[in-house]
């Protein structure tokens, strides 16, 4: 059984950010992928300019093949019942290929990379980890003295590190989502969007990508996207520039809400929850910035606590304390998206009335 001084679980945003931290630590690290790169993700890629010069001072400047596929982001638009309302982005954003993205940041973050490495066992014990994993036809174990899991909203980590959590808390809110890519020639503006429509009414999400719209429609249990689709094509037509018939692919994914409602788990002794794993995710759309966050601070605290009696989870709890104000202001409506400009736009929320449609804003974001 080889062992490592830290295994990271899923190569997204938060698990690179942890493996590069621990790397540059001097830690022995793996970074296990279940899936071989680059892989597709139903993601918008949006990046704040605060999140690429956090990247850029971390990572290196992007490669000049992955900063062609990029493309500036004009705001968020929000449409429903034939109303409209554009929130401009002050800088715009930046609009990033997942698959691209994802592939860049794991082979800079310095660690060894096992692709199409599913872990399908996890015995968590204090300071001696053992991982089941499988690897195309072959099982084999890993040993780690720590555990960074980043492995999404369905996170099999979670649980198995805390069965009860999960059954309470993350099982129920997970989300069924079918991701559909449109082919779009790309507009001089492009624009996020929120789009409520279908009956009863569900909170649709739209991203531009490289070269297609895709449109992200939750599903619940047993329901279907057919009819839902159908009342959004010609919104999408009508404000979003859509010109195909249908959409050209659709990719299933799974949503976790349990972040939306204010429920966080950070992991449990050597073992620590990373990204949407740990319900880090944000209303705004800042997904990524926020997954890349919390995997440093994830890092940083095996790291800190090398060679101390200390468990990890004390150490990433504490250092996690301001980004979770942060989360739980944008979650109850006291603080937007920092680059989103809604002073002067019906949504303003310094008077009453905008405040209403504020918080309106936010319940329409948490969806589905």
């Amino acid at each position: 059984m080889e062992h490592y001084d830290c295994a990271v679980i899923g190569a997204g945003p938060a698990g690179c950010a942890a493996a590069r931290v621990l790397a540059a630590g001097g830690f022995k690290t793996a970074l296990l992928e279940k899936e071989a790169l680059p892989r597709q993700k139903a993601c918008g890629g949006s990046l704040s300019s605060n999140a690429v010069e956090w990247l850029e001072e971390r990572f290196g400047p992007m490669p000049e093949e992955l900063r062609r596929r990029c493309f500036p982001l004009a705001g968020l638009r929000v449409v429903r019942g034939g109303a409209r309302y554009d929130l401009p982005y002050r800088p715009s954003r930046l609009v990033v290929p997942r698959p691209e993205f994802d592939f860049w940041l794991a082979r800079r973050c310095g660690a060894q990379l096992l692709e199409g490495a599913e872990v399908t066992e996890l015995q968590a014990e204090r300071f001696a980890n053992r991982l089941q994993v499988r690897e195309g036809g072959r099982q084999f174990e890993l040993g780690a003295t720590f555990v960074v899991a980043a492995d999404g909203g369905a996170s099999g980590v979670l649980r198995r590190l805390r069965p009860e959590f999960s059954r309470l808390y993350q099982l129920p809110n997970l989300v069924s989502i079918d991701f559909f890519l449109f082919p779009q020639v790309p507009g001089e503006e492009r624009w996020r969007g929120v789009l409520v429509a279908g009956r009863p009414p569900r909170a649709l999400r739209v991203q531009p990508v490289a070269g297609s719209l895709g449109l992200a429609v939750p599903l619940p249990p047993g329901e279907s996207s057919g009819e839902v689709l159908g009342a959004a094509l010609p919104e999408l037509r009508r404000h979003f520039g859509l010109e195909a018939e249908g959409p050209v692919s659709h990719r299933p994914a799974v949503l976790n809400r349990m972040g939306m409602l204010g429920l966080f788990s950070p992991g449990a002794g050597s073992v620590l929850l990373a990204g949407e794993a740990a319900g880090l995710l944000d209303p705004w759309g800042d997904g990524i910035e926020t997954a890349l966050l919390c995997g440093e601070e994830a890092g940083r605290a095996a790291v800190d606590c090398a060679g101390e009696k200390v468990l990890p989870h004390a150490f990433y709890a504490e250092r996690l304390k301001g980004l979770l104000l942060d989360l739980e202001d944008s979650r109850r409506g006291r603080r937007p998206a920092g680059d989103l400009l809604l002073q002067g736009s019906p949504l303003d929320p310094r008077g009453l009335t905008g405040r209403r449609r504020y918080r309106y804003l936010l319940k329409v974001l948490a969806g589905p």
